[in-house]
């Protein structure tokens, strides 16, 4: 049957259909590239705080423990003729009594030890005593702390506490309270943070100084 050549050429607007643009559809692949690109960066940058917040867990508990360590040795130094404690704003040392390692149970090491800040760490060394003969230092940087300072706990004459940047360890013996100050440096994970440690000796001397002439 002969219909209109009209009716055959049809546009797509005539006959109902519809499509979308190359421009519209470079503005949906631009939006989805958009999306896309920010959900990327919501997941890394938790990842990194993730990441982040695990390594400054993990390097404030290496510190804890280091501490801890200062807090043992300082609670079982003992008083020792002619290896007397030394107490300044920069420098502690002591001397502990350990059992022998590999020997018999009544074995004794006298082992000094030395805390020292130098400017940017808290630094410790030992030396073990056994039968007369001392053993090769060994050094440990402990953990980074900058202004670092020990203070001494002491009383003056008036009975009114203080603390002191110097301990005269010849006439007074072991402190009783012995405190850390300083600064821990910023890292990758953290900001800097304030240290304040104060550690008490259980046999130590709350001192009064001797007045003056």
């Amino acid at each position: 049957m002969w219909r209109p050549v009209g009716v055959l050429l049809q546009s797509p607007k005539s006959s109902g259909r519809s499509g979308l643009t190359l421009v519209e559809l470079l503005l949906v692949a631009a939006l989805f590239a958009a999306i896309l690109g920010a959900v990327s960066h919501l997941v890394f940058s938790s990842l990194r705080a993730h990441l982040g917040s695990g390594g400054a867990a993990a390097g404030y508990h290496r510190m804890e423990q280091q501490l801890a360590r200062l807090e043992q040795d300082l609670e079982s130094a003992q008083p020792v003729p002619g290896a007397v404690f030394v107490g300044t704003a920069e420098l502690l040392q002591l001397t502990r009594v350990d059992h022998a390692a590999g020997g018999d149970g009544d074995a004794l090491d006298w082992v000094r030890v030395t805390y020292r800040l130098d400017g940017e760490a808290l630094v410790r060394e030992s030396i073990v005593w056994r039968q007369g003969t001392a053993s090769e230092p060994v050094r440990e940087t402990l953990f980074a702390v900058t202004d670092g300072a020990f203070a001494f706990g002491e009383t003056d004459v008036e009975g009114r506490f203080h603390w002191a940047p110097v301990w005269d360890g010849v006439r007074l013996g072991i402190p009783r309270l012995v405190q850390l100050t300083g600064t821990v440096p910023v890292t990758l994970q953290t900001e800097p943070f304030a240290l304040s440690r104060t550690i008490r000796h259980p046999a130590g001397i709350l001192s009064t100084p001797e007045p003056g002439p």
